[in-house]
């Protein structure tokens, strides 16, 4: 999984170059908060025509034998992760 910060306004996640609508419930669960760790899972990912979709440029596939994987670039910055 990859993660993002990500700005909740307005009913909407921002995060580097995208922007998506929250489901309502979401929106409901978030209220109050302006940023969050959003995860990107890639295998949830499928080609889309739909207009809410997130439109990316591919930059490289990768064949895995029954799952091709599309790789596209974020502009956002990256996370640190401490363990104790």
């Amino acid at each position: 999984m990859n993660v993002a910060v990500a700005d909740v306004a307005d009913g909407e996640l921002t995060f580097a170059q995208y922007r998506l609508s929250l489901h309502e419930a979401d929106h409901a669960r978030l209220s109050g908060r302006s940023q969050v760790i959003v995860g990107i899972r890639p295998e949830a990912f499928s080609l889309s025509n739909d207009p809410a979709a997130l439109d990316v440029d591919v930059v490289a596939v990768e064949a895995l034998g029954t799952e091709t994987h599309a790789f596209f670039a974020v502009s956002a910055s990256p996370i640190g992760v401490t363990m104790h």
